[in-house]
């Protein structure tokens, strides 16, 4: 027999980031003990309102699962005698689990074979059960924000005020602190007829519905885009619908009213990124655009209140959006009376990091670190538009506008330039080299914007890494690992082959002339390097590029982004193919023999078999080629040089012998073998792929 759980805790309004938590967690915990306890049920779904957390478990059984307990005894050696009879010890065992010979089991462990026998546990109720696992669930929450109240240990991220638990038609008490459950449920708090009594579960969904209250977010997901889209096609506009604006907008209300309002068009002549901030970001409204793309002077918004106060409703918001934008105006004016690039050195008194200095030394670093980035790459940049836009990337930090709309920064700094005739491509990178700011954001578009957006990126990667902030766990304050993904993104993206090494220890010098303590260089260029190929390997391994092929390239190449990618897509296709076959036959054969040989140098006077000649020839040839195969990126026509010598590798073992007496002529051939190995080490090391190689040919023979 089974029944389904409900649990509610009410609490005053949650935030957005609070419901987001608090759904995720709660789920997973509640799967968690009811696995851990043996409980089966057919479905877990959570629900969250600004005021509320549910947790509802479909079809929970009402009796816990029996369960086989195995009792560990002596070691066989002690239980049985050498004529095979139960000992002292056996029957001593028996006798205190009431148990018979029959009933004994050998099995074998890590420290031997020992005597085990089974007992059955019989489960107990899920009624008796659920108390202290629900008590357990709700002092298990970890909120990023939390807080106690009154006298209460508990914490939470807003005060609990009631707590509802039903097992089918029976009520569960849960004691929780000073909290103790009810059957009790309240409704909107304005417009519902509260308290609610819930007498079963059955009876939940209905009866905060018709107190107005939508407990699924889907649901109020869906009514809300409805309700948009009804006010789109009666006002003939279009409202801009963002992602985490609408999922967050859904967790501020409990009972939806879409409701279209005005300001003032004299605001349009604000950059649009102004009003679109001021409108998603501080008031949470949707702004609006015309059919034909243009912003207007209107703005869509939620309420939580009833239809009848929406006139009133209207013009509140209506004043508290004018009241932002008449500052945003203000500063926007105020900003535009002083000339743009006369700002800069104001960025000393902006400290960047208190133990790396000011924003003004970040500047000064780009300024020297953007040309040497772009004579390592050998990317096409117009030299002086980038560095131009190096000295004016952060000056918008000192504005009117950036101060007050910190997200704003960069967008400012490329309207501002713009107004001042900065040339467009500078006024573009100073935009762009923030980019991306969030894995929906675009890579910059243009390549001085590229180069400046690694630089700083970099700059920061490896100043906070040089005295010791590294990302831990889940905990990633500075955005760490969102910029080395850029990083890598931009560097793909526009080809750029730059040495991690090289640039890191450039950077580090940068530092330290300006007086800068980050620690020893070696470990710095380390840890840099570490945490960039780990972002890399997650991409690559989103791409679906198998792990061993990934690692198998970065092990021989840890520099250079550019060149670990356009190996693995080299080398994905022709995984399980002869010409893969033939490079892993090849190395493997040079690679075993020459295992622990350190030297590479071959006498040509020491090769005496015809063989070996041939073999030290092509090695010479192959070589070459490939030296060129690599200048020009060129993977595949390394791949094919390289798989071209396994008939010359085959030849030499065939008709060579490696290991002779004499000393000189073993060491020469084992040289040899070396030579080969660092050659197709040029590509990858080909040993971390056997595993990799084992198993498509095993899918392929499964195939057949």
């Amino acid at each position: 027999m089974s029944k389904d759980l409900l649990l509610e805790i009410g609490t005053e309004e949650l935030p957005h980031l609070a419901l987001q938590e608090g759904r995720e967690q709660l789920e997973a915990r509640a799967r968690e003990l009811f696995a851990d306890n043996k409980l089966n049920f057919q479905s877990i779904q959570v629900y969250g309102t600004p005021r509320r957390l549910v947790l509802v478990v479909r079809e929970l059984e009402e009796k816990q699962e029996d369960q086989l307990i195995k009792i560990k005894g002596p070691s066989k050696k002690i239980f049985y005698d050498q004529k095979g009879e139960p000992t002292r010890a056996a029957l001593g065992f028996l006798n205190s689990h009431k148990a018979s010979l029959q009933e004994v089991k050998i099995e074998l462990t890590e420290k031997g074979e020992y005597v085990f026998i089974e007992r059955t546990k019989e489960g107990q109720p899920t009624e008796k059960l659920l108390p202290q696992l629900l008590r357990s669930i709700i002092l298990s929450f970890s909120f990023t924000k939390s807080m106690r109240w009154g006298d209460s240990n508990l914490r939470f991220a807003r005060p609990i005020r009631w707590l509802l638990c039903l097992f089918g038609d029976c009520h569960i008490n849960v004691e929780v602190e000073n909290l103790i459950s009810g059957s009790i449920t309240y409704g909107h708090r304005f417009l519902g007829q509260n308290p609610i009594q819930v007498e079963k579960v059955e009876d939940y969904f209905r009866l905060l519905r018709e107190n107005y209250v939508i407990v699924d977010q889907e649901e109020r997901k869906k009514i809300i885009l409805d309700q948009l889209q009804k006010a789109s096609q009666i006002h003939k506009l279009h409202p801009l619908l963002d992602r985490e604006l609408v999922e967050e907008v859904v967790d501020l209300v409990e009972n939806s009213q879409v409701v279209v309002a005005e300001f003032s068009p004299r605001f349009l002549a604000l950059p649009r990124e102004v009003l679109e901030t001021s409108m998603k970001s501080h008031q949470r409204y949707f702004p609006v655009e015309s059919l034909q793309g243009e912003l207007l002077p209107t703005f869509i918004f939620v309420h939580n209140g009833s239809p009848q106060a929406e006139t009133e409703v209207r013009k509140g918001n209506e004043r508290v959006l004018s009241a932002r934008l008449t500052d945003a105006m203000f500063f926007w004016e105020e900003d535009l009376k002083k000339q743009f690039a006369q700002l800069t050195p104001q960025l000393s008194g902006v400290i960047f990091q208190e133990k790396l200095g000011s924003m003004l030394d970040k500047v000064k670093r780009l300024q020297k670190l953007v040309p040497f980035l772009v004579q390592k790459t050998g990317l096409a940049v117009d030299l002086a538009v980038v560095e131009r836009a190096a000295y004016l990337c952060k000056t918008d930090l000192v504005t009117n506008m950036v101060v007050e709309f910190p997200d704003l920064q960069g967008v400012m700094g490329r309207e501002y330039a713009q107004r001042q005739g900065e040339e467009p491509s500078v006024c573009q990178a100073i935009f762009e080299h923030y980019l991306p700011r969030s894995l929906e954001d675009p890579l910059p578009g243009s390549p001085e914007g590229s180069v400046l957006a690694v630089a700083d990126k970099m700059d920061t990667l490896v100043g906070l890494f040089g005295i010791g902030l590294l990302p831990s766990g889940s905990q990633d304050p500075y955005a760490l690992r969102r910029k080395a993904r850029g990083i890598i993104q931009i560097t793909l993206d526009q080809e750029m082959d730059w040495s991690l090494a090289e640039l890191t220890s450039f950077i580090q010098h940068l530092y330290e002339e300006q007086g800068a303590e980050l620690k020893d260089q070696d470990t710095l260029k380390q840890e840099v390097i570490d945490f960039l190929l780990q972002r890399f390997r997650y991409l690559l391994s989103d791409q679906g590029y198998q792990n061993e092929l990934i690692d198998s390239v970065i092990e021989v190449t840890r520099d250079r982004i550019v060149v670990i990618k356009k190996k693995v897509e080299a080398l994905a296709p022709i995984i399980g193919l002869p010409e893969m076959d033939d490079l892993a036959t090849a190395y493997g054969r040079c690679n075993n023999l020459s295992r622990g040989w350190e030297t590479e140098e071959v006498d040509p006077e020491l090769l005496q078999e015809e063989q070996e000649k041939v073999m030290y020839e092509r090695l010479v040839a192959a070589e070459r080629k490939t030296k060129e195969n690599a200048r020009r990126y060129d993977y595949a026509a390394m791949i094919k040089n390289l798989a071209a010598l396994r008939t010359v590798v085959d030849s030499f073992f065939d008709r060579v012998l490696v290991m002779v007496e004499e000393d000189r002529i073993r060491a020469n051939r084992l040289s040899l073998l070396r030579r080969y190995v660092l050659l197709f080490n040029q590509l990858a090391n080909l040993s971390l792929l056997s595993g990799l190689l084992v198993r498509e040919s095993q899918q392929s023979q499964e195939g057949l």
